[in-house]
């Protein structure tokens, strides 16, 4: 008799297969058993797997303190039939059994994306993500000082940009410690990072749309449906790697999330807008003259339409 045996941890995943053969298989604590198991609710000698005339296979439990239940949760009484591929429970280990002849599941082809996110446990790639953001952030803060350098504030600005990148990361290896009972801190790390460089060159990208055009609601629409992409996008990406769902249910969730993230920043900038109308439209931030590739408005221009948002309020 030749015996597979597959240990799951309380959860259900496999922890371990064994083989085992002989004319009996003993299962329990002590040494001279044929499968020995470290739980303390399993007796010296618990449980004995023979063979009858018929070559049927039988669990015996042999009088066990918790007892052996079979996979319909029923506490085994003296010997039962062996039900191969099912799982029972011998104290609190959960225990399937398999012979050599049990069919295996199919082969599953390896996606071309996890050859992408493979490149993620890269150091070099993780290096490069962290020197980008970090010249990035220092670099706009250090461009921004107008009475001497002062490293204080591109120190604080570093500061915040890392601990929400590390917050985001450890949050997403709790939800793949929990759901997947796998810690891939330096890939969600790496995935996050490249994720703030895009975020950030995107939205440097379309704040110079919007210093061209002026167009306001235009450049929103366009930077909205941009962050809906990458919130989504990097939702996909985390859920990928810290759960074991399908790409349907993947990307639904991440559409969802996405969704809501994006409905509640456009309701706080809708609502900001509803307070004061900025009319004539004008850009708030110092670009450089070089950066400016449309044709503005003249100063005449300007203040026609700042005269007409003065009458308004006068008559409100």
């Amino acid at each position: 008799m030749e015996l597979i045996v597959e240990i799951t941890d309380q959860s259900g995943r496999s922890h371990q297969y064994r083989k085992v053969a002989g004319e009996k298989v003993t299962i329990g604590r002590a040494w001279d058993n044929d499968l020995i198991l470290n739980d303390p609710a399993v007796n010296p000698h618990h449980v004995v797997i023979t063979q009858d005339e018929t070559n049927r296979l039988l669990i015996t439990d042999l009088d066990s303190l918790n007892g052996t239940n079979n996979p319909d949760k029923q506490r085994i009484q003296g010997s039962a039939p062996l039900q191969v591929g099912e799982e029972y429970l011998i104290g609190k280990s959960r225990i399937c059994f398999y012979t050599p002849d049990y069919p295996v599941v199919e082969t599953v082809k390896v996606a071309d994306i996890d050859h992408s996110i493979r490149l993620l446990d890269d150091t070099r790639f993780l290096v490069g993500a962290s020197l980008l953001v970090t010249l990035l952030y220092a670099g706009e803060q250090w461009l921004n000082m107008f009475s001497g350098f002062k490293w204080q504030e591109i120190a604080n600005v570093l500061l915040v940009v890392y601990a929400g990148v590390i917050g985001l990361t450890l949050f997403w290896v709790v939800i793949g410690r929990v759901l997947r009972h796998e810690i891939q801190f330096r890939k969600h790390l790496t995935l996050i990072l490249i994720f703030t460089v895009i975020q950030y060159l995107t939205s440097k990208l379309f704040a110079l749309i919007m210093f061209n055009t002026l167009n306001m609601t235009l450049s929103l629409a366009m930077m909205v449906f941009s962050e809906f992409v990458l919130v989504a996008g990097l939702l996909w990406f985390n859920l990928y790697l810290a759960t074991n769902q399908t790409n349907v249910q993947r990307t639904r969730t991440a559409i969802m999330i996405a969704s809501v993230m994006i409905a509640l920043t456009l309701y706080s900038e809708i609502a900001s807008r509803a307070e004061f109308s900025d009319s004539p439209d004008y850009i708030k931030v110092l670009v450089p003259p070089a950066l400016q590739f449309g044709g503005g408005v003249s100063e005449d221009e300007f203040l026609s339409g700042a005269s007409k948002v003065f009458t308004r309020l006068d008559t409100e």
